[in-house]
């Protein structure tokens, strides 16, 4: 099992190369929620890509976490919302593949995994979610041997690029010298004792590289090795050198903005203690890229001299074994319909409290239970994030919702489309309908304030003002600093003000937005927002509008107009959609104890909750929501008769 550990540090240049050439062009920057806390999960040498990226995050000032994925597997649903991004070079270990299940089991609000291997078991738990995102690539160097090497390497690039477009400060030249550098010396370092005992001290960037080189020195059978940070070092772990000095090896992994630091902490230990000092001439992320390398060249080095290659250096059987346990951790999953309803909602909530989720309970019980004694006459839904994914907005609409939205229209139900958009949603609601059921078909244009049946000529109209409150904001955004650091793309129409693309995220931009409207007196705009955007309306724009026209079309109660949406918890562009009696949400629940309540299967969200309740509404308009897991009723049986 394995490879020659040298042969693996040879191939590191060309593997830095590919990943420049062929895996960065394709990668876009990635845009975190900081609100919400991330949790990145590895296993073995990808613990230390994990480390790497929740670096990554904190840099960008969000909160982020690396753990194992026992650690994350016993945290549950203790974690509250959350984001999961799990790594792994072969995707295929039980305990990754474990936490990603719990990851989307749970709902968790993105999903994301990077795996140096394409197909995986991994890959595929994450694609199938809703919410997940996968970055997968089979490197030119092939699997590592016992230890991870370049795929190590090609995933922290990767990250990288996840995390900044800034290409020009990912310091590439200099990491393939360094690559080069230690390829081609079989010795870099001299090691004194030998068995040494080794103390690992890391700052900065030098964290993951660190992380590294203990996980290294364990699993090859090389070192006993403690890990801490330069200063943690001074309160009380020195004290090893008084009482072991002998046989210790000090490792500093050296952020250059720490070098004062560790020259200062180094010329204070005895003179008898053997020192190896890892440094890098690169900055921030850089350098944690080009010390991970550098603790090849250290591992290499220990390896010959105690005659143990680290790439191939024997696995017994009782170790095999071991790897291939499973975490055994009890399962997550909730099939009950009322309860997956209350637990998604008490997310919203302060306080998840037993009392309150049994409260929860009876409410999403009620709300069910007059639902489905409802005679649905009309539907209002979302478009963004309900009959498209979000992360596929821009995509056909899928030909399952098409034919669920045709048998509904065939069967007299009119059905109403609530979106921020403009002319691009008729294109695709003509695409995907039969021409002969536009007629039934209502379009509530940038949040309802235009509706236009879909087979009417006539176009939202789109012209910019001038004049008025919208306007104002406009130039007010146009003028403001914060806005222009973070570059979003800013469309006004007579009825919406739209920011997208900013280099932030949403709920940040949502936050200095509505300050500003508050501040400048124009607080009585309604600012909302979606996964994607935030939305800035005249105080009587609404989506509501459209349940009122469908109401008219179908001649009907508003208490028989259904609506389903993404967006629920304000300022989500769907709390006032969500907000009318009877609605369900494929997305984040209001917070409202009548309605808004999600009851879709647990880890269906999005078009595919959304597909989930068009298939049980009958043509008679009667709605069924099964009390356990299950799938389409009425659609299916029908379809047979």
């Amino acid at each position: 099992m394995g490879k020659p550990f040298q042969s693996e540090l040879e191939q590191l240049a060309g593997t830095i190369r590919w990943v420049s050439d062929a895996v960065l062009p394709q990668i876009k920057p990635q845009v975190i929620d900081r609100s919400l806390p991330a949790f990145c999960i590895g296993s073995g040498g990808s613990q230390s890509a994990a480390d790497f990226l929740a670096r990554l995050i904190r840099a960008g000032s969000g909160f982020a976490w690396a753990t194992t994925p026992l650690e994350y597997l016993h945290l549950g649903s203790a974690r509250g919302r959350s984001s999961a991004f799990l790594i792994s070079a072969s995707g295929r270990n039980k305990d990754i593949v474990a936490a990603a299940r719990q990851a989307v089991g749970t709902e968790s609000a993105l999903v994301g995994a990077l795996v140096a291997r394409c197909g995986s078991a991994l890959g595929e738990v994450v694609s199938s979610y809703s919410g997940g995102a996968l970055l997968d690539f089979d490197i030119p160097s092939g699997k590592d041997g016992f230890l991870a090497t370049n795929s190590l390497i090609a995933m922290m690039i990767s990250l990288m690029g996840l995390s900044s477009a800034d290409r020009s400060a990912f310091s590439i030249p200099k990491l393939i010298d360094t690559a080069n550098e230690i390829a081609s010396q079989n010795r870099m370092t001299e090691i004194t004792h030998s068995e040494p005992e080794v103390i690992i001290l890391h700052a900065g960037w030098g964290g993951p590289a660190a992380s590294d080189l203990e996980s290294k020195l364990s699993e090859a059978a090389l070192a006993p090795a403690m890990i801490c940070d330069l200063r943690n070092f001074g309160h009380g772990r020195h004290h090893w050198l008084a009482k072991r000095g002998a046989r210790t090896l000090v490792v500093t992994v050296e952020d250059k903005q720490f070098a004062g630091l560790f020259t200062k902490t180094l010329n204070l230990l005895p003179p008898d203690i053997s020192i190896i000092r890892l440094q890098t001439k690169c900055s921030g992320p850089s350098a944690a890229i080009d010390l991970t390398m550098r603790v090849f060249g250290l591992v290499r080095d220990m390896g010959l001299l105690l005659g143990i290659d680290p790439g191939r250096p024997g696995v017994p059987e009782f170790g095999r074994k071991i790897y291939h346990l499973s975490p055994g951790l009890p399962s997550y999953s909730i099939h009950s319909a009322v309860e997956l309803a209350a637990t998604r909602k008490s997310l919203q909530f302060p306080s998840a409290a037993e009392s309150t989720i049994d409260t929860l309970k009876a409410s999403a019980s009620e709300a069910k239970t007059l639902i489905e004694s409802l005679v649905i006459k009309g539907l209002v839904l979302d478009f963004d994030g309900t009959l498209v994914d979000t992360k596929h907005r821009f995509d056909p609409i899928g030909p399952d919702i098409a034919n669920e939205l045709s048998r509904l229209l065939r069967s007299g139900t009119p059905i109403g489309i609530a979106t921020g958009r403009g002319k691009s949603v008729r294109k695709s609601l003509r695409a995907a309908l039969p021409k002969d059921t536009w007629g039934s078909v209502l379009v509530g244009y940038y949040n309802g304030s235009e509706i236009i049946a879909l087979n009417d000529e006539r176009e939202p109209d789109n012209s910019t003002p001038e004049t008025g409150e919208l306007a104002d904001l406009e130039r007010l955004l146009e003028s403001d600093p914060w806005i222009a650091s973070v570059k979003p793309r800013i469309e006004l129409r007579p009825h919406q003000l739209s920011i997208s693309g900013a280099g932030c995220a949403i709920s940040s931009l949502w936050n200095h937005v509505y300050g500003l409207l508050c501040i400048n007196g124009l607080g009585q705009l309604k600012c909302l927002s979606s996964t994607h955007s935030v939305d800035i309306l005249g105080a009587c724009t609404s989506k509501t509008s459209v349940i009122e026209a469908i109401r008219s079309t179908a001649t009907c109660q508003l208490n028989e107009v259904l609506c389903i949406g993404d967006s629920g918890l304000w300022p989500g562009n769907d709390a006032e959609l969500l907000a009318h009696n009877p609605s369900v949400s494929c997305g984040s629940p209001s917070t409202q104890p009548s309605t808004g309540w999600n009851f879709a299967p647990q880890g269906l969200l999005e078009s595919r909750a959304t597909l989930y309740y068009l298939r049980n509404i009958s043509s008679a308009g009667r709605i069924l929501i099964p009390s356990t897991k299950g799938g389409a009723r009425h659609s299916k049986a029908e379809a047979s008769t």
